[in-house]
């Protein structure tokens, strides 16, 4: 009987005495099933040199957290963390190659590293670090250049206004997105637009130098939307002379009979042979004037205010100018200004 009372006893104190055992896992683990892929299509392998070459990333992070990623991209870059990225998700990330790569070769190999941001901070410092992706191999290849180019247009054309000029540039890996560039009297002006080499090309341009000007125009491969490379040869020179009429002496009208003090609406009018832009001076005839106003589009009203300050009579005129030259003053609007 002792010996069945001590097993109950025995039995009862291990039911009443529990053992709970944690198991502690680490707080953060590190990013892992890195993919490192170049991209093939908008961004092309192989990458002409100059322009954007682009990957594919991908990384999992068991906790969620933001991933920053480091690409060694082979050409000496210095390496750092960019970011965040989503994780489990596919970003592209694009970097300009300046250089062939070297020894010959033809291509340089990229590597890969992700570390999370536990803390969501934008601060990766403090998080775990993946091993390193595969290599992945990134094709860069020189530009062919463009061939020359012909410039033909009109022999004459008006100051400040747009002249269309025939340009067709030759290219033997053509047709290509080309921008145009013109030389103007000895000035290179810079690749411009977007065109197609091997096309009868129409490209306008607006000058400004009265008297003859010489042009030259090239074409450069155009990669981007600001970036330009591989230019091809000027054209033979090309003569044009601009020239520009004065404009036409405008006109003015409004009220006549006006009072100290009180505003007043004055209407002017003028028009320009060219077609340009004008602006116009009104004289107040009081030892005040407008200054010049505008620009307003030839034939357009312009509508002026003034505030009558002294009596008398004053003789209003007004004079226009198209940039380039001013037209002579208008018949006076002769004005009397009295008090209440």
């Amino acid at each position: 009987m002792k010996e069945k009372i001590i097993g109950i006893l025995l039995i009862m104190l291990m039911i009443a005495t529990t053992f709970t055992v944690t198991v502690v896992a680490d707080d953060n683990t590190a990013p892992h099933s890195l993919r490192f892929i170049t991209t093939i299509g908008k961004y092309t392998n192989p990458a002409p040199l100059g322009t954007e070459a682009e990957v594919k990333i991908f990384a999992i992070d068991d906790e969620g957290n933001d991933i920053f990623a480091k690409i060694d991209w082979g050409d000496g870059t210095p390496l750092a963390w960019d970011g965040p990225y989503t994780p489990s998700e596919y970003h592209y990330i694009q970097h300009i190659y300046y250089e062939l790569p070297p020894g010959g070769g033809e291509y340089y190999t990229a590597q890969l590293w992700v570390i999370d941001d536990p803390n969501g901070d934008g601060d990766p410092s403090d998080g775990l670090q993946s091993p390193e992706s595969p290599t992945t191999d990134i094709y860069v290849e020189d530009v062919q250049p463009l061939g020359g180019a012909t410039l033909d247009g009109p022999d004459e054309g008006s100051a400040g206004l747009p002249i269309y000029f025939d340009v067709f540039v030759n290219d033997d890996f053509g047709p290509r997105n080309i921008g145009v560039e013109f030389e103007i009297n000895g000035v290179e002006q810079g690749p411009k637009g977007s065109y197609q080499s091997e096309t009868q090309l129409s490209v306008a341009r607006t000058l400004q130098n009265l008297s003859e000007n010489i042009l030259r125009v090239r074409g450069w491969v155009k990669l981007s939307f600001t970036n330009y490379v591989s230019p091809g040869d000027w054209s033979d020179p090309f003569t044009i002379n601009i020239i520009n009429e004065a404009p036409e002496t405008p006109t003015i009208s409004g009220p006549t009979d006006c009072v100290v003090g009180s505003e007043y609406i004055y209407t002017v009018i003028g028009n320009d042979p060219d077609g340009q832009d004008l602006k116009y001076m009104i004289d107040w005839g009081d030892g005040t004037n407008s200054g010049w106003i505008g620009p307003y589009e030839p034939n357009t009203e312009a509508d002026v205010s003034k505030v009558w300050e002294d009596e008398g009579t004053f003789d209003v005129t007004v004079k226009s100018s198209d940039g380039y030259e001013e037209s002579g003053l208008s018949e006076p609007l002769e004005v009397t200004v009295t008090s209440l």
